[in-house]
């Protein structure tokens, strides 16, 4: 009979450990470029390098955008007779190591995609059962980054197991490669992602498009106390965007349908002139703003001129605006942002907001200097990876100058590293706050009204209790976009923000009555978190007549008024 100690003691020798991601990286929410959106299906090596050359001359580089990653598209239809995947070599021709490379070169970190099904999401080989030969391949090449997809997996062939057998592959490289699960939220990979991934997509793909915003961010409210350093919630990439001013200039924003078939694509525009698109030359002929006659006669024509679906190789199998094909890209750039409709089988433009002025004339089409003021805002406070989709070729200042607001920035890549949620919430307009290194507090107000309120925008306020503070705690209030201290205020907090706008706000407590420092310091962690004892429906005092409250700097007078408009 073995000695019960010494079963023990061997059943442990026997034992398999936990398994777990073991690679050091993801301290903080990765950021980058990833050229999906950009180039989708038809990337090639000269666009990989061009963005590289921008990511550093741009300033992108330098603010933390570092990870470059290439998306689905880059390898052969097929893999070689050995069974290895090889880049494609009519737009790969130095092959994925010289890329890897010339990104390097600049002291950025190259990445790479591959999908855990038998076939990416383009059509090209998958890596399921291939796992260990891929991720040997994609260390030998230099990746230090890995986009991991969920098409096409067999039946019965549950996601965990799949993305662990790359987790497991990637780990026996020895090379440190940041490993990001692109499984759509579908099996709550919150739950056991950290064990899997450097980070977990909660979401489907993101568009431009207002509602593709405001759906990812509902998606991932909530989630916040399953992300941490080294494991991170993943709403996808940004939407802040290129110039799109657009060739269809004083044409109304409206609501474009694409509906492709097996003989090509047919452009509707709801409220404005139709137009069928055959995909012959290089761009299409852009309807004037006049109705144009539709006749049966016409469409049968055009339809039999359109080559057919499988002939066509398209960025719009699914995926962005940039995605288009050529002969329709110039419209898609022009207003609209697309999103895939899967269950009709057709593209949908989401409708988009006619601009006050030029400057707001934005794109990738649809979305608004506020709504991509937003994108960023919220996703920094989310702790949610940067990753830029849009083509840094064809970046306008404006929204270079928001993906390079350092203090926005920095409440992502904060040396806390808590994620921040949803607090406050009432009709249009919700409080996003989380906690930051040394006890200061990042804020979001954020108006998802579609109409405006009054000409000020919304009213909200803020009571410091509401993120952990005591209520009669006095905070200096500073707006991270204007780069502008608004002031002290004791206890309660209101400004107005435009709709779809946000304002992002770094609050920073006085000495009393906040806590007890230690040593004559500020603790660099006051334990709150943003998903303990929070009443998001509470009722606020602006819901109230006569509000009043006090400043501690300038002015003592209760003002009749608290906003502070931005």
């Amino acid at each position: 009979m073995v000695h019960p100690v010494l079963a023990l003691t061997l059943a442990a020798l026997f034992v398999r450990p936990c398994a777990s991601l073991d690679n050091g990286l993801a301290l903080k929410p990765a950021m980058g470029f990833n050229t999906w959106s950009s180039f989708a299906l038809r990337v090639n090596e000269e666009d990989v390098r061009q963005t590289a050359d921008l990511l550093v001359s741009l300033g992108l580089k330098d603010m933390g955008y570092t990870y470059l990653v290439l998306d689905d598209g880059w390898s052969e239809h097929e893999r070689t007779p050995d069974g290895d995947l090889v880049a494609d070599y009519s737009r790969f021709p130095g092959g994925m190591a010289a890329l890897a490379g010339h990104v390097h070169a600049r002291n950025l970190s190259f990445g790479m995609y591959a999908d855990s099904g038998t076939s990416t999401c383009g059509g090209y080989p998958g890596s399921r059962g291939f796992e260990a030969r891929d991720a040997a391949a994609f260390a030998g090449w230099g990746a230090d980054y890995l986009k991991y997809d969920n098409c096409y997996p067999k039946e019965g062939d549950s996601v965990r197991a799949r993305y662990s057998a790359m987790r497991d592959a990637l780990n026996a490289t020895g090379r440190p490669i940041l490993f990001s699960l692109c499984e759509w939220g579908v099996e709550e990979p919150w739950l056991w992602g950290r064990a899997v991934g450097n980070s977990w997509r909660t979401t489907g793909d993101s568009s431009a498009s207002w509602l593709s915003l405001v759906n990812n961010l509902d998606n991932s409210v909530g989630l916040a106390r399953y992300a941490g350093p080294g494991a991170w919630n993943d709403p996808d990439m940004l939407q802040v965007s290129e110039n799109g001013e657009g060739e269809w200039g004083g044409l109304p924003r409206v609501i474009l349908l694409l509906a492709w078939g097996p003989k090509g694509v047919k452009v509707v525009i709801v409220g404005g002139p139709s137009v069928d698109v055959p995909l012959r030359g290089s761009e299409v002929q852009l309807p004037s703003a006049g109705p144009q006659q539709n006749t049966a006669s016409s469409r049968a024509q055009d339809e039999e001129a359109l080559p057919p679906l499988q002939t066509w190789e398209s960025g719009c199998t699914y995926g962005s605006v940039a995605a288009c094909p050529p002969a329709i890209r110039s419209c898609c750039r022009a207003e609209f942002a697309l999103h895939k409709q899967a269950m009709q089988g057709t593209w949908q433009a989401m409708p988009t907001h006619a601009p006050d002025s030029p400057s707001q004339q934005v794109g990738n089409p649809g979305l608004t200097l506020g709504e991509q003021r937003a994108n960023l805002a919220l996703w920094s406070l989310l702790k949610s990876p940067l990753m830029i989709s849009t083509r840094l070729q064809e970046l306008s200042n404006a929204s270079a100058a928001i993906l390079l607001a350092a203090e926005v920035v920095a409440i992502n890549q904060d040396d806390l590293g808590v994620a921040g949620d949803l607090i406050w919430k009432q009709g249009s307009k919700e409080i996003y706050a989380g906690p930051l290194a040394g006890g200061d507090r990042a804020v979001v107000f954020f108006n998802r009204a579609e109409h405006d309120e009054g000409a000020a925008g919304a009213r909200f306020t803020l009571r410091t209790e509401q993120v952990g503070y005591q209520e009669d705690t006095a905070v200096r209030v500073r707006d991270l976009y204007a780069r502008h201290d608004i002031g002290t205020f004791r206890g309660r907090f209101s400004a107005r923000v435009p709709p779809h706008d946000v304002l992002v706000l770094r609050l920073t407590p006085e000495a009393a009555p906040f806590l007890k420092w230690e040593g004559g310091r500020r603790p660099q962690d006051d334990g709150w978190r943003p998903w303990t004892g929070q009443a998001i429906y509470a009722e606020h005092e602006e819901d109230l007549e006569n509000i009043t409250w006090r400043k501690t700097e300038g002015d003592d007078d209760a003002l009749e008024d608290p906003a502070v408009a931005i």
